[in-house]
């Protein structure tokens, strides 16, 4: 699976269902962010300015109720086979 990339088949039904709500570009960061990039790495490897990895990302964090990096993390990472 490609770096940031996030699984078709997830294995938490309410994870996945909040994930189907994510456009492919918020796929794409929450993706890099759960890999541990950093805002600057996320722009340089999709072509788009920090400050839109910084919109992505707040969109991101407000349809997963993710709290913080960490906790999209431990979400995105659940979902991933092992």
């Amino acid at each position: 699976m490609p770096a940031g990339a996030l699984p078709h088949a997830a294995t938490n039904p309410a994870i996945a269902d909040r994930l189907a709500t994510l456009t492919r570009r918020e796929r794409e960061v929450a993706g890099a962010v759960a890999d541990g990039s950093s805002n600057k790495e996320i722009a340089r490897q999709l072509g788009i300015t920090e400050r839109t990895v910084k919109a992505h990302t707040g969109a991101v964090f407000h349809k997963l109720n993710a709290r913080d990096r960490l906790h999209l993390a431990l979400m995105i990472n659940s979902q991933r086979p092992s």
